[in-house]
């Protein structure tokens, strides 16, 4: 196994799994060595991207046995002290020192107190930092301005590495790559319990927008904002691929249950296209953590062969990817990053 697999999101285990393992300075080495084992290998290495919390386990085990520190230890000696990152932090208990913001689950009958508020340490390597929009506009800088990152490292991080087909092109180390005419836009986002974050970095213009929010479903207010800001601050369009109309008997194979670790996900035909529901299952950030809301059922249409596009409720112009054809159905529905398994053959 390469590191690159573990960057890019194509390791093909498992990745979506959590557990609190304490907050000693054991809980990555315990989670790598006792929990990894048991996580399922979904795809062939390398075969897929897939996004792959548990990948970044693996990455920042390795930093803490090359290190001989924390990873958190080496994170602050390495990247946050020398960048002066001085307001983002990986502990809660520096984290309440702070002005912050809690998060909240938005329901129908109005938000809630997403509880408990961290993540376990054990996956502070895939995503337990609180940061500020400060500090990520400086971390930025470091994408644009080559006083604070060699070029030659900046190229390879920014570089496409693997096609996503999805709102991002490739995926590279570890950044999502996009080309957007003669625009190259790179992107991360990052969602933890309640609270969802966004950076866009367009590296020649010296551009960058960062988005916090502090709810569930805050990526409808990070993506309006960033198609808001190709428009005003790039002079660029970011239209959805035209839906077609597909025959009936490619609608009827892509139909069924794809199941995942987080959500399920059913596609079922209506009015001549197909209804995407996704149903979530719970396992974040614990694994008996009780599931989230059910968001509304989303009208989907095929783009070109592979390709979903939504066409219409909160997430219209998400996009989504049918592969693995066999026997004339699909292995697997990828959509939100994350490629599901076939249930029902």
């Amino acid at each position: 196994m390469s590191p690159c697999h573990l960057l890019t999101h194509t390791g093909g285990w498992l990745g979506d799994f959590f557990d609190d393992l304490g907050a000693g300075d054991d809980a990555l080495r315990r989670m790598v060595e006792e929990r990894m084992p048991e996580l399922p290998q979904l795809f062939p290495l390398g075969a897929l991207f897939s996004y792959n919390n548990a990948g970044f386990y693996l990455a920042g085990r390795a930093i803490e046995l090359i290190t001989g520190q924390s990873f958190e230890a080496a994170l602050g000696e390495l990247v946050l002290g020398p960048l002066g990152l001085t307001q983002s932090h990986l502990f809660p208990e520096e984290v309440m020192l702070q002005r912050f913001a809690v998060g909240h689950i938005q329901r129908a009958d109005g938000p809630e107190l997403a509880v408990p508020w961290p993540i376990g340490r054990a996956a502070n390597a895939a995503g337990g930092i609180a940061s500020t929009v400060g500090d990520l506009l400086r971390y930025a800088e470091t994408h644009t301005d080559s006083r604070l990152l060699a070029a030659e490292s900046r190229a390879q991080m920014q570089a496409p590495a693997v096609p996503t087909l999805g709102e991002f092109e490739h995926v590279g180390l570890t950044w999502f790559v996009r080309q957007l005419g003669s625009v190259r836009v790179i992107r991360h986002s990052g969602g933890t319990n309640g609270q969802i974050a966004g950076l866009w970095i367009s590296p020649e213009q010296g551009f960058a927008l960062a988005v916090l929010t502090n709810a569930s479903n805050g990526d409808l207010l990070t993506g309006a904002l960033f198609a808001q800001a190709l428009g005003d601050y790039l002079g660029l369009d970011d239209p959805a691929p035209a839906p077609v109309v597909a025959p009936p008997e490619r609608l009827e194979a892509a139909t069924g249950l794809y199941r995942g670790a987080l959500s399920d996900a059913l596609l079922t035909r209506h009015d001549g296209a197909l209804l995407l529901q996704i149903t979530p299952k719970g396992g974040f950030p614990r694994p008996d953590s009780p599931p989230g809301p059910t968001p509304p059922p989303m009208p989907l249409a095929f783009s070109d062969e592979r390709c979903l596009i939504a066409t219409g409720g909160l997430q219209a112009g998400a996009r989504a990817e049918l592969g693995g054809w066999e026997g004339g159905k699909p292995a697997w529905l990828r959509f939100g990053g994350r490629a599901r398994l076939r249930a029902d053959g």
